[in-house]
């Protein structure tokens, strides 16, 4: 709302708009205007109510003001004071609703009351100086002296409470509006950019994951969220943050659909979930997010369950929690206003599922604001490609506000017991990636080498190797060993199945393979990641059948690219894969 200072010593907004607030829950101790501040009669009733009430200790709002409004007026015994007292419950409502002139509603801020005081108060200054300047006008036309009219103008405004008033609400915004500091920004030392999801999901940003119905967005938001909780090191090979907790809540799926999917994804009573608020749609109605009761039902989630800065709160999906007509705009910008503006202030990052209409290429179905609104949007499609147990996904960034995000090939393997796993095996800049990690263990490189040093000692190996991918290995690879594990393809143990373990959800004597003997210099095979699996102790070291082929051209393991190729992509053409060319 947009309340501009007053000229002719009425605010029409202003007045309606404190009454409003402090009827929201703003103190009204902390607000020093008095009745006579207010031109509008009625107003000035209400506000001596709401003071009157707030001297009680009772919290001011419709139904209490209404009443000691009702009960001021019978003691009345002036049928004209009587009048005065008698204002309907339906427009102090109004006022609590925000409907604050004709045709008028806005949302108000409660936070906003010393403001909005202020141009009260600075109008109500005008009134009465104007009132004092007709009275000296009719004195001189009188020939009377008018010198002590005119000293009580200056003193009017000279009087310290109106600039009491102005100084607390200048100071009520500086308390509330904190600028950003630049310098902050440039500082060298500045921790980069957190990731959730490595390279795939930005912390504290929006992100809408749309895909035509049925696709299996839901189960990989799922598994992504649920991985996140307890704490695994990464996801689909690809790095996950430490120390989040997660907010699902779940419009679309039954809660046989979430116990099939927790046993296929290894998950037992026993396994660390307490990170995870899952909310089912059975559970308490949650309003709609695109009103004002859901959102600050939604912030008051957040505040019970301890989700914070950089937390995940996953929306599954976007038609089910608003109300609003889905091709309509304003849908949206309700549900913005109501609901992203306060997840975006608190900085919890957000993945927002959502349909594709008829053509996918366009992304979300509905309104294009859709897409406008959020920081990053993933069209997810099903790829071509893979046997009978495995489905092949791309992750395209339709749009995004970073300029660096790439699409993502997710594979979603069924291995015969029945248990779902994910990797990006499939995925070519992924595969460059696990590449360049184990080159560089081979070289003698450690954890925190810098991108300069990967990039000569690959020169000096005859390796060549994009600028992008030495990026993301070296940064992937200090983050894995500093968190106990290690890169793909490494001899380093991570945490995996034992020999002959039973799987989580599994019941006694089910068969399992036997793995070749150990040996700690073993490369992994083709299509396994670095990540620790559901149900396994801490430390469980892991074991793999058999090893890789031998480049032909630099005589290491070719990982994650399957047993029947000859040479790494980097020895047979450096440049071949779409990307950032090697120097």
């Amino acid at each position: 709302m947009s309340i501009s200072q007053p000229t002719d010593g009425i605010d029409t907004y202003a007045e309606p708009a404190v009454l409003g607030c402090l009827l929201q829950g703003y103190p009204a101790n902390l607000i020093s205007l008095t009745p006579d501040d207010f031109a509008n009669f009625r107003y000035a009733r209400i506000y001596e109510a709401i003071q009157a009430v707030a001297a009680t200790g009772l919290q001011p709002d419709p139904i209490t003001v209404q009443a000691w409004l009702e009960e001021k007026s019978a003691t009345q015994t002036d049928p004209l004071l009587r009048a005065k007292y008698r204002i309907s419950f339906i427009e102090i409502a109004d006022l609590y609703g925000g409907r604050i002139g004709e045709g008028f509603e806005q949302l108000l801020i409660s936070g906003n009351a010393p403001a909005y005081a202020e141009y009260v108060a600075d109008a109500a200054a005008k009134r009465r100086i104007g009132t004092i300047i007709l009275q000296v006008a009719d004195a001189a036309k009188a020939g009377t002296d008018t010198a002590d009219l005119l000293s009580r103008a200056i003193s009017q405004l000279q009087d310290p409470s109106l600039q009491s008033t102005k100084s607390g609400a200048a100071q009520a915004i500086l308390n509330r509006y904190t600028p950003l500091n630049l310098a902050e920004l440039l500082d060298p030392e500045r921790p980069e950019r957190e990731w959730l999801w490595d390279g795939v999901i930005p912390a504290g940003t929006q992100v809408a994951l749309v895909a035509p119905a049925g696709v299996g967005k839901s189960f990989l938001a799922q598994s992504l969220a649920f991985a996140l909780a307890r704490g695994e090191k990464t996801f689909a090979g690809i790095p996950l943050a430490e120390g989040h907790r997660v907010l699902y809540i779940d419009r679309e799926n039954t809660e046989d659909d979430l116990r099939g999917r927790l046993f296929a994804l290894g998950y037992e009573a026993s396994d660390g979930l307490g990170n995870i608020v899952y909310l089912p749609s059975y559970s308490a109605q949650l309003p709609m997010l695109d009103t004002r009761e859901g959102g600050r039902e939604l912030a008051s989630i957040l505040d019970a369950f301890q989700i914070g800065v950089h937390d995940l709160v996953v929306l599954d999906s976007f038609q089910r929690i608003t109300e609003g007509p889905e091709n309509d705009a304003d849908t949206l910008r309700n549900y913005v206003r109501c609901t992203g503006e306060m997840l975006k202030a608190r900085r919890v990052t957000v993945i927002r599922l959502d349909n594709t209409g008829k053509d996918v290429e366009k992304g979300a179905r509905g309104s294009s604001g859709k897409r406008d609104d959020v920081d990053i949007q993933y069209v997810m499609t099903q790829a071509s490609g893979g046997d009978a147990d495995e489905k092949r996904f791309t992750l395209r960034p339709d749009k995004s506000r970073l300029g660096d995000l790439r699409s993502l090939m997710v594979t979603q393997r069924l291995d015969v017991d029945g248990r779902v796993t994910w990797s990006t095996g499939d995925d070519p800049l992924r595969g460059w990636i696990r590449d360049c990690q184990q080159a560089m263990e081979m070289w003698g490189l450690t954890p925190g080498v810098s991108v300069l040093k990967a990039r000569d000692t690959a020169k000096e190996h005859g390796r060549k190797f994009s600028n992008e991918v030495l990026r993301k290995a070296v940064s992937e690879w200090k983050d894995l060993l500093k968190r106990g594990g290690g890169p793909a393809g490494s001899s380093v143990l991570v945490p995996v199945d034992k020999p002959g373990s039973k799987r989580a959800g599994e019941t006694s004597g089910t068969p399992r393979h036997t793995p070749a003997p150990e040996d700690t210099n073993m490369a992994l095979t083709s299509g396994d990641d670095v990540s620790e699996r559901a149900g396994d102790a801490p430390g469980t070291p892991r074991h793999v059948d058999s090893v890789q082929p031998i480049c032909r051209v630099c005589g290491l393991p070719i990982i994650g690219l399957g047993t029947d190729v000859a040479t790494h992509p980097s020895c047979d053409d450096p440049y071949e894969y779409e990307g950032e060319p090697g120097e």
